[in-house]
């Protein structure tokens, strides 16, 4: 039952947030914004595909390896369309102004 109650998961408008160690002696918090996301993968067995649950990597632009792991996901492949919508937003938003910004130049 531990680590049900040891990790707190967050998506918000800002990004993403794994808290890990909640009822431990040493807490990892790890804190990703969408425009930083560099992966998303999707992890499920058979029997996870079966009933639709799964875990979720998600590395970022700061390091080569995966930062945060959403494990125990009800319907992981919304999530994870939800994430990439909002990451491919911010994206295209952000390089319009960019391009913005060198036209006024």
């Amino acid at each position: 039952m531990l680590p049900i109650y040891d990790a707190r998961f967050t998506i918000d408008n800002r990004g993403l947030e794994s808290r890990i160690g909640i009822l431990s002696l040493n807490q990892r918090i790890v804190k990703v914004r969408y425009e930083d996301i560099r992966s998303l993968e999707l992890n499920q067995t058979l029997l996870d595909r079966g009933i639709n649950v799964g875990a979720i990597s998600i590395g970022s632009a700061a390091t080569s390896t995966i930062e945060i792991v959403f494990d125990g996901l009800v319907e992981p492949v919304e999530i994870k369309n939800l994430i990439q919508l909002e990451r491919d937003s911010r994206l295209r938003k952000a390089s319009s102004d960019e391009k913005k910004i060198q036209a006024a130049l």
